[in-house]
């Protein structure tokens, strides 16, 4: 038999986007969608960056929308706006976007926010002299603000490449969509999967950033093939796109490297196979559990969650059973609480297995 106790499973809402038979759209449509890099001015190498924008309505109604700017290295709350409506199936091409509609040498990320779904893609680019054929650019597609990542949830974004031989170097960048504080962690790991090094950054409401490898502290050229771990704290209130971008220090052709997205789907947070002394025999790694005889309950801690019994899918199924036994889970001080009752309603130790959801948004 199976009990759960405290808790409460919330549907995930997915959101179908409907287009005529035989359309494809290139990258995600949204109402509310995020350019993660853009900008105007030098970087690197004597590198002159520029970004083109596409917006492309794929309804058959005009559709009003307001193309936000939000600089990089501060908060956002009252960014310059744009205001524009594109007509149905219209595609408007802003070339030079960040001087044609803000007139700011600067560099950040774009919001769009529309009355129904946009498509948006970018280009952002190296162009060093006047002819747009010798430019080297890169893609960014506009990513939902749904498809961030909140308190307790981590994403990876691979591709990392800037070793002793010089010929590459990297950016990752952090942008900051829902309008709250984030506290980060951001882990460079080796091709092998060992840590290498980690820093923690604080973003404000709505604010981009961006930084190369080694400010993460593993020196200036740390690995040629790594990967980069993103963990938002679980006290953090808001939500955060990230991105990565391998660049070519002799040609300064840029490359990107996106986020793992979030499955439509429950996410698995944690679960592992409990013996009745508290010993865990398997499970995820970011797991630790005590068995706790004052109370006749097992105290299970997941690493960087504050665990609340209502915020989350919790199944417990009682193994290897003698007797009838029911074990139900609920929480205390962060803690998943997990407790088994016999047929006498009595507190028994039993071996359990438990696995743990996180409801999408």
């Amino acid at each position: 038999m199976l009990r759960t106790i405290g808790t409460v499973l919330l549907c995930a809402a997915v959101a179908a986007v409907l287009v005529p038979p035989g359309t494809a759209w290139g990258g995600f449509a949204g109402t509310d969608v995020f350019i993660a890099s853009v900008g105007h001015g030098s970087g690197s190498g004597g590198s002159q960056w520029r970004t083109t924008l596409w917006i492309h309505n794929p309804n058959d109604t005009p559709v009003n929308c307001q193309v936000l700017f939000l600089e990089r290295n501060q908060s956002n709350t009252s960014p310059p706006t744009y205001n524009l409506t594109v007509q149905p199936g219209a595609t408007l091409r802003f070339d030079d976007v960040v001087q044609t509609l803000f007139g700011v040498d600067g560099f950040g990320a774009l919001r769009v926010v529309s009355s129904r779904e946009l498509v948006i893609n970018s280009r952002i680019f190296n162009q060093p002299g006047a002819d747009p054929s010798q430019t080297q650019g890169q893609f960014f597609s506009a990513v939902p603000a749904t498809f961030a990542i909140g308190a307790g949830q981590r994403t990876e974004v691979l591709g990392v490449g800037q070793g002793s031989d010089g010929a590459f170097r990297y950016n990752f960048g952090i942008v900051e969509a829902s309008g709250g504080d984030v506290t980060i962690e951001v882990t460079l790991l080796a091709g092998s999967g060992s840590d290498l090094a980690s820093k923690t950054y604080v973003l404000r409401p709505y604010e981009p950033v961006q930084f190369n490898v080694g400010d993460l502290g593993a020196g200036s050229a740390p690995t040629s093939n790594g990967t980069l771990r993103f963990q938002v704290s679980a006290d953090s209130t808001g939500k955060v796109i990230v991105f990565g971008s391998g660049i070519a220090n002799g040609s300064q052709d840029p490359s990107t490297f996106e986020m793992t997205m979030k499955s439509a789907g429950p996410e698995t947070l944690a679960y592992g196979f409990v013996d009745m002394d508290g010993v865990l025999y398997s499970g995820s790694p970011n797991v630790s559990v005590e068995w706790q005889p004052e109370h006749d309950w097992y105290a299970i801690t997941i690493d960087g969650v504050n665990y609340f019994y209502r915020n989350y899918i919790t199944v417990v199924s009682p193994m290897g059973l003698d007797l009838p036994v029911d074990c139900s889970s609920s929480s205390v001080r962060g803690d998943l609480l997990v407790y088994c009752i016999d047929t006498s309603n009595r507190r028994v130790k039993q071996d359990f297995h438990f696995i743990v959801y996180r409801p999408t948004d």
